[in-house]
């Protein structure tokens, strides 16, 4: 923390910083973009897809608008920085130069005699450093550490609670526009869906034609994910950055509430076809199903990601990961290898050595939520396998699956340690759910980096686990009232984690 003679150099020197407009501006949009985003929590819990759907939209109007205040801030924050520093290095370099004069006993006793008369609580506060200016000292002298000292002086520059905002305001809405999308879908279409499965062949037309819907937004967002890092990698101007990033964010907003709605489409088909018996395609479009379902996940981490470049490269103290995305980006792979474990299916998985990393997948088709001896939430799913009525299980430690959008009939992707005796199923045999390790596969990988730079608003990989499933409908279901929510990411976690 710094000293009381370095707040009041602070003080002095940042007189200008509050000052521009947008301070106050920007005070009041905090207080209007939360209220919106407590308000479309509510709209999810009454289950008002309509209302979700409006919140949605305010909440990313509000975060946009804000976001872009935030940008002029943030330059007219840095241009201060600059402006401020060079004051604060020129006055380091006169108080050097006063150490090193043969008039400096001079010199200090005039300063002495004025902070005497003027100021002397400031005089009690660099008298050590006085002192040590009269002995000829430049080094480790409290007053010229403080104003080189850069750590120190840039929190009178922090524009930390308004971003973070922003960006609530804009990964909120997204996903509450997605949720929104997908269920207004899901019940349009959910009293049609026994006479389209009847009436149109599913291998040959629709999954087709959602296979090309999902591999043309996955190429799209890569596309703009690549342009996005060779910016970054190539280029030493922080505004350079805007553009990639507000295109690939504007792209993920125009085309995810179109995957969404086509999720709901082959969400209640895959139902329907285990219905009369069609376990293999609805494998085939389930296997779809979860690819679009992470692809989600990793467009709604972008999209943040990107609105947070956006505001912090252009400021004069973007966080350590945001610095090191622009740093790092001509020196890391932009992929890696994700860590995946052998595939067994589920009527071999009672084959399987204890302890081997395996990855099991089927349709979900229950929940269980238990606590350890020591009180750990321990969430548990059980997945069959449509095709040959095989069932397996999986846990989690720490985390609610089914809050977090694993919802039954959701096709699950789940890569983890089988074992034969496990203390998650009470000793017996179940897969552990790995968690992956995203700080170290960042140091890897850019592109993990960057989606993983958006945790505190949205983690693709919750809590790290290494799975990934198909959206699913946000319901309730059971006589004592236990729910299982599809859209859980809306109400449960907290608003921005520390």
């Amino acid at each position: 923390m710094a000293s009381r003679s370095g707040a009041f150099i602070n003080d002095v020197l940042t007189s200008r910083l509050f000052s521009y407009p947008g301070s106050t501006f920007v005070a009041s949009l905090v207080g209007d973009l939360s209220t919106e985003v407590v308000e479309l929590r509510r709209a999810v819990t009454r289950e008002d897809w309509t209302g979700v759907a409006v919140r949605a939209t305010r909440c990313l109007g509000l975060g946009y608008g804000m976001g872009r205040v935030l940008q002029t801030d943030a330059i007219v924050a840095a241009q201060e920085f600059a402006t401020v520093q060079t004051t604060r290095e020129a006055l380091a370099n006169v108080l050097r130069a006063i150490a090193g004069s043969d008039e400096r006993n001079e010199i200090v006793a005039n300063a002495v005699a004025i902070l005497t008369q003027n100021n002397p609580d400031l005089l009690a506060n660099i008298a050590d450093s006085l002192e040590k200016l009269k002995q000829g000292q430049t080094k480790n002298v409290p007053l010229i550490d403080q104003l080189v000292d850069v750590t120190l002086f840039r929190e009178a520059f922090m524009l930390s609670t308004p971003v973070d905002t922003a960006l609530l305001g804009l990964s909120r809405g997204l996903l509450g526009w997605v949720h929104a999308e997908f269920n207004r879908a899901h019940q349009t279409l959910e009293t049609k869906a026994d006479a389209f499965v009847a009436n149109v062949p599913i291998d040959e037309v629709l999954r087709p034609a959602f296979e090309t819907i999902v591999e043309e937004f996955r190429t799209a967002m890569g596309t703009g994910q690549l342009a996005l890092h060779d910016t970054l990698a190539n280029s030493g101007s922080a505004r350079e950055v805007v553009q990639p990033a507000g295109a690939l964010a504007g792209l993920i907003e125009q085309h995810l509430p179109r995957l969404a709605r086509a999720q709901a489409r082959v969400f209640l088909t895959t139902v329907k076809l285990r219905e009369q018996g069609k376990g293999s395609a609805a494998e085939r479009l389930g296997e779809l199903g979860a690819t679009a379902g992470f692809l989600t996940r990793e467009a709604m981490a972008s999209h943040v990601a990107c609105y947070r470049l956006m505001i912090e490269l252009l400021g004069p103290n973007p966080e350590k990961d945001v610095v090191e995305l622009h740093e790092q980006a001509g020196s890391l792979d932009f992929e890696t290898k994700m860590p995946n474990g052998t595939d067994i299916e589920l009527a071999k998985l009672d084959q399987v050595d204890d302890g081997k990393f395996v990855e099991i997948r089927g349709f979900v088709n229950a929940h269980e939520i238990v606590h350890s001896s020591d009180g750990k939430l321990i969430s548990r799913i059980r997945l069959v396998d449509p095709s040959s009525g095989a069932e397996g299980r999986a846990a989690a430690v720490s985390t609610h699956l089914a809050q977090t959008g694993v919802t039954r009939e959701s096709f699950c992707h789940v890569n983890g340690t089988f074992r034969k005796e496990s203390q998650l199923f009470g000793g017996e045999p179940g897969v552990e759910i790995d968690r992956l390790s995203l700080a170290e596969l960042g140091k890897k990988s850019w592109k993990v980096a960057f989606i993983d730079s958006a945790g505190r608003w949205f983690q693709p990989w919750r809590d790290g686990l290494n799975m990934y499933w198909s959206l699913g409908p946000h319901r309730r279901l059971g006589e004592d009232g236990n729910t299982l929510i599809g859209a859980g990411e809306l109400i449960f976690p907290p608003f921005v984690r520390q």
